[in-house]
Order: C-alpha cells, then structure tokens, then sequence
C-alpha cells in the first residue's frame, strides 16, 4: 500500500536559497529508516517545503517501522514541491496520487485547489511577511525608529522587490494586507494595480536576486524595498553574498505565512490510511513538532481554527473563495500589457487645457506616462489618426508593436515611442476625426496578432466627435466590431476610450465601448489620466486558453 501526504513548498520568502542549497538537496528525496524485511511497509510520501523538509524529517522519523492496523509497517519518503506546482497539478491529479495531508505555506493556497477536499488540522509554523531593506534604504525613506503603515509602504511609485508576485505566497499576502487596510471599491483596485506594476518593472527573477537587488542602495540610486517573510530574511543575512538587510513589520491587518496543516479527504480512505494520517498529524501537531520548528528559526504554529461542523466548514470555504478571487485578480494584473495607442492629431486638439498647455500635450504626457509604469515585457504600437493621412488611410502608424524593452534603431523601443509621442503635437492634421474607422483598424490589427499570453487593448486618445464623412458610422462600426468579436472566440480584447476635454463625445465613446468589452473615461488632467491607466489595468480582462 502507498499512502501520499503532502506538503507544498514555499513559493519564495525563504525558498530561494532552499532550492539552490541544502535544502533544495534535502528535498529531493529522502527515504527513511526501514522496517525490519518481515514486515510489510505502508509507504507515506511526504511532500514539504524545501526549507522546512529538515525539520519535517525530524519530527517525522520516529515513525519509520510503527505497525498498523492491517499488520504492515510505516516507512516515509520525504519529497518537496512548492505550493503553486501543486496547485496546478491538483486538478489532474490521479487518485494514486492525491495527497491526504498538505502543508502549503499559506492558507491563501486552499482555494485555489477547489478539487481537494482540504480540511484544516492545525499549523506547523509561521513566519511574518515583512519588508526587507538596508538600513540606509529606512533613512532615505524616513521610515527610521517610525511605524509605517501597509498604504504608506506599497505604492506605485515605489521600487518594489516582488519576484514571482502571483506564485509568492509572501507578496500576496502583503496585497491583501494592503487591500483590506484600504477597504473595498475603485481607489483600492486602483491602488493594488499600481503597486503590482511597480514589482513587475523590476527585473528580479528570483529571490536571490531580488535580494541581491535590496542591497544597492546607492547614493543616487533608487530606494529599493523587498517584499519577503521574517524566515527568509533571517537565511538570507546568514549569506555573506546577502547580509546587511533589516525587516520592517508594517502596521495593519496581519500578514504570515501560517504552514496550515491540511487533511485531505479522498474515497479510498479506510482502516489503514486513517491510522498512517492520524500518526502523521499527531506527529506534526505534537509539543515536539513545536519544539523542532522553533529551532529551526520560524514562529511557534498560529492560531489556525479547526472547523468541527457544517457551518464552520461553510464559513471557511467563504473566507477561502475570496482569497481565491483576491489572487486570480492579482494574476490578471500581472499578466504582461500588450497596447496599440491611438492618438487624435485632428486639429482641434490644439485648443488649450490650461494656458500653454493644449489637448494633444496633455494627450501624449498621459500616453508617455503610461508606457514609463509598464515593465519591458509588456508591448506598446503607437498610432495617429486624423481625416487625411499621405498613405490614403485616415490613420498611421507611428511606432510598430513591440515590447517595451527590445532593441529599436539603437534605443530601446520604449525610448523611440516617447520620442515619437513628444513630437506628434507638432503634426496636427486637417480633414476631421477618423475616430470610427481608424479605431476599427486597430481592432482589426490587435485580434489579427493576438498574444494569448498578454492583456490584449487597443486606447484612444480622443477630443471630439467623429468627423470623416468618408468612412463608417457609429452603426456600422458597432456592427463590424461586433462581428468581429464573433469571428475571433476566446481571443478577448479591451478597449480604453479617452475623451479629452469638453468637446468629446462621451456618448458615442460609450457606445463603441459596449460593443468591445470596453471602458470609457473623461479626462482634462494629467493626474486624471494616470488614475485610468491604473483603473484600465485594474478591470481588464485575463486572456482566454
């Protein structure tokens, strides 16, 4: 007989070093003492966190060789694996091999195995999420011998260390944090969004990096500030390549990895299976199980409740959905941005906004703002459209989609379409606002090219109404918009329409919109435009597989 508990890995926190050290190798398999050859074994896997496979073995070797029921002896493997592998695995898992015990490192990961019956049976350890800097980093931010708040400390404009953010158990624990010390609504999607394009501009790939990257604050450098948890902070000050790095506790809701204890329920369960998993779980919520993750460096176990009835396991499932929606959110926003960017150079947008300041600046300030809050992996194509262009189209292509951080003629190409944005004011054209057919173009375009690993949109800039008595009519573009939407399923496109200024017709906007999953805003400010870039990120819509 075989017999599987698991324990899944942590994401990262401390996982960096456990994957490329000791740990990573104490992981990998570890096969205990063997029952004398006369007996029979009943063989436990047990499937760990790296970084606390030692102690797992230790807590759990004194039951190699106990008897049970069916007079065969238990043996356990020890293996690892990180929750989010696990996660994408339960689905398909075979009945031979679904676990009847997990311990992810954080309760968030239950419900995104809606497949396993997981009940709650206690907490091996835990380890506060914290922010991890160097102390000059603290001065520069004025947040020495001070109590700085979740808001205070994730923002969109600060240099954030999240490698990994929507597999980190560690990130995502500080953005809930964040969530629900904001409160619910628009102002905190928006914010959530923001902080989340901040760790995607950062190119870590891993926690050694990112820890490596916590170090450099320079004199003129940025302030660069970790998101981890207290027990990898402490591994990570144990290596001379990454000591000298202090934690910050934020204040607010809580937030730590809690190692939950799950008993998975499966239909095979009988005499046998419910004696091997009730010694395991005896064994890891014993005073010795306690003990040993306390030497180890981690917390004592939290607080975890136990529900014992129906409404107690219908309450936990509820709190568990929203955590679940609360990270499928999150992995939307991190999804990388593929944007073709449709600028009015219609005439009138040289009416000003304010003294010296006209529609098409305030326009293109917006546009080049937006292309500096993404990260090199996202794309941008750039487009101007008035009534007359010299190719016979009503619209032209400025900047060819690309990502942001590819090479173009010696610059990269988030360089070249800045460049190209601040001089498109100085070539306003006449023969009305093509906004009808150039907008139909570009959704043409963007399904055309689909990327089925991007958030795929196309934004207009626009002040006025549409004016080009040679192309289609707001009926017509619905319908053809529509169509089109029909002839491409599962290839999901947004579309951000942004009036500028008074003359803009909200209405029409409104309708195109309807017609392509879109949003539609009103805007005569720079800082109004910055709060839809983060609100259009925040509401788009996950590509379709």
């Amino acid at each position: 007989m075989v017999l599987v508990v698991v324990l899944a890995g942590l994401v990262t926190g401390g996982v960096a070093a456990s994957r490329s050290g000791a740990f990573a190798a104490a992981a990998s398999h570890m096969p205990w003492a063997t029952p004398a050859a006369a007996c029979p074994t009943t063989q436990i896997t047990v499937l760990t966190a790296p970084e606390v496979a030692g102690t797992v073995q230790t807590i759990l070797q004194p039951l190699a060789g106990h008897p049970l029921p069916d007079d065969s002896c238990l043996q356990v493997d020890v293996q690892g694996q990180d929750p989010a592998t696990s996660v994408a695995n339960a689905g398909t898992t075979a009945l031979a091999g679904l676990p009847r015990v997990w311990i992810p490192d954080a309760s968030l990961w239950v419900g995104q195995a809606p497949s396993w019956d997981a009940r709650p049976v206690g907490s091996l350890a835990s380890s506060p999420v914290v922010l991890a800097a160097t102390p000059t980093t603290v001065k520069r931010l004025g947040w020495a011998g001070r109590d700085v708040s979740w808001p205070q400390a994730l923002t969109a404009d600060r240099t954030l260390l999240a490698p990994q953010i929507t597999d980190d158990a560690s990130a995502l624990l500080g953005l809930l944090a964040l969530a629900r010390s904001l409160g619910g609504g628009p102002q905190t999607e928006q914010a959530i969004a923001g902080v989340i394009l901040a760790a995607s501009r950062q190119n870590v790939a891993d926690e050694p990096s990112a820890f490596a990257a916590a170090l450099t604050s320079k004199a003129k450098a940025p302030s660069p500030v970790m998101v981890t948890n207290e027990q990898a902070l402490k591994h990570a000050n144990g290596d001379p390549a990454t000591h000298g790095l202090v934690a910050l506790h934020p204040q607010g809701p809580p937030a730590a990895l809690d190692y939950p204890i799950l008993r998975i329920a499966r239909p095979d369960d009988d005499i046998v299976s419910t004696r091997a998993t009730d010694l395991v779980v005896g064994a890891l919520t014993s005073a010795k199980a306690r003990a040993a993750v306390t030497a180890a460096g981690f917390r004592p176990p939290a607080a975890t409740a136990v529900p014992t009835n129906a409404a107690g396991l219908a309450a936990m499932k509820a709190v568990n959905d929203k955590v679940s929606a609360f990270v499928g959110q999150v992995r939307t926003r991190a999804t990388p941005s593929r944007l073709l960017t449709l600028i009015d150079v219609s005439l009138s947008m040289r009416a000003p906004v304010r003294p010296g300041y006209s529609r098409a600046r305030l326009a293109v300030e917006a546009a080049i703002g937006a292309g500096k809050l993404l990260p090199d992996n996202s794309a941008i194509g750039l487009w101007s459209f008035a009534g007359r262009q010299p190719d016979g189209h009503p619209y032209k292509q400025v900047a060819p989609l690309d990502l942001l951080g590819a090479p173009d003629r010696g610059h990269t190409h988030r360089d070249v379409v800045s460049a190209e944005l601040s001089d498109l004011p100085r070539h306003l054209a006449d023969g009305g606002t093509s906004l009808y057919d150039s907008t139909l173009a570009a959704i043409h375009t963007m399904r055309g090219s689909y990327d089925q690993d991007a958030t795929n949109a196309v934004v207009v800039f626009t002040d006025g109404a549409n004016d080009y008595p040679r192309g289609v009519t707001l009926d017509q573009f619905v319908a053809k918009a529509q169509s089109d939407r029909a002839a491409h399923p599962g290839h999901e496109l947004t579309l951000v329409l942004i009036g500028i200024g008074p003359d803009a017709d909200m209405k029409a906007l409104g309708v195109m919109a309807k017609a392509v999953n879109g949003l539609v805003y009103h805007a005569d400010n720079v800082q109004a435009l910055n709060t839809v870039v983060f609100d259009a990120i925040a509401k788009r819509t996950r590509p379709q597989r």
